[in-house]
């Protein structure tokens, strides 16, 4: 099949605004301060967080900052980065259990619910 330049051209430019749409999407990394953690911890959360902030299509920079922030007591952040790294890997499993073993913690219990009940589509076993 031979495209005519005009069409291809449609093709690439909604192709280019579907990803930019998609993007949009996408939760924001929190803004962090990681002055109030404790000193020996700061530098593991700040080193976790640059490297999301490097990487921002990168779903294991964004979980594993979420690990750290659910760690150290930060549960709207590490939900935000739970989120933003199963946008990037939909189909990953630990970024949803995570998401729902944390909202569990926090008794939000019929979000828990659905959230790992997703989870488990993504992977019965």
């Amino acid at each position: 099949m031979q495209w005519s330049r005009p069409a291809a051209i449609l093709v690439l430019a909604l192709s280019a605004r579907l990803v930019a749409g998609q993007s949009r999407l996408l939760p924001e990394l929190p803004k962090l301060t990681v002055a109030d953690l404790r000193p020996e911890v700061r530098g593991q959360v700040q080193k976790a967080y640059d490297l999301a902030r490097a990487h921002p299509r990168d779903a294991e920079a964004s979980g594993k900052l979420g690990m750290l922030l659910d760690l150290y007591n930060r549960p709207d952040d590490a939900s935000a980065c739970y989120q933003r790294a199963h946008q990037l890997a939909p189909g990953s499993f630990k970024w949803m259990y995570y998401l729902g073993s944390l909202q569990a913690k926090l008794g939000k219990h019929d979000q828990a619910v659905e959230t790992l009940r997703a989870a488990l589509s993504l992977r019965p076993d």
